[in-house]
C-alpha cells in the first residue's frame, strides 16, 4: 500500500458514521498532497444541507495513530452538524489525528491502512518529493 501513499493522486477514503435518526449522511476523508480533509455531510433534497468540512495541513499534523475503539454502554458523539444533528462513534477502528491546535478522532473501516496512507503522504510532503 506504500505506493498508494506515494502516488500523486487524491485518494478518497470512506468513514464509518452511525447516527440515531433517519437522516441521510455522508462522510469521507481526502488525503491531498500537502492536507488531509473530511467532510460529513447531511442531505436535505437536491440542495443538500447543513455540512462539517475541516482541513489539516500538513505542516501542522504531528501525528496519526491507528486505534480501537471500545464498545461502551453510551454513544459517543464523533461530529455535530449545525442544527444539532449528531454523528456517533461505533466500536471498532479509528485513527486519531493530533495537529498542533487540536486533535480528532475519524472513524474509518482500516486504522492501519488509513495511518499509513496519511502517514506516508505526509512523509514525501516533508521531503518536498510530492
Amino acid at each position: 500500500m506504500g505506493e498508494l501513499g506515494s502516488a500523486d493522486l487524491r485518494l478518497t477514503l470512506a468513514v464509518r458514521a452511525a447516527v440515531t435518526g433517519p437522516e441521510p449522511v455522508s462522510a469521507r476523508i481526502v488525503v491531498e498532497r500537502d492536507r488531509v480533509e473530511w467532510t460529513v455531510r447531511l442531505y436535505v433534497g437536491r440542495s443538500g444541507g447543513p455540512q462539517v468540512d475541516v482541513s489539516v495541513p500538513f505542516r501542522e499534523l504531528l501525528q496519526v495513530m491507528p486505534v480501537t475503539l471500545p464498545v461502551l454502554p453510551e454513544l459517543r458523539p464523533w461530529s455535530v452538524l449545525p442544527g444539532g444533528i449528531a454523528l456517533y462513534v461505533q466500536a471498532g477502528p479509528a485513527i486519531l489525528l493530533t495537529a498542533t491546535h487540536d486533535r480528532w478522532l475519524l472513524p474509518v473501516h482500516d486504522a492501519d491502512l488509513v495511518a499509513d496512507l496519511i502517514n506516508r503522504r505526509r512523509v514525501l510532503w516533508l521531503q518536498g518529493s510530492l
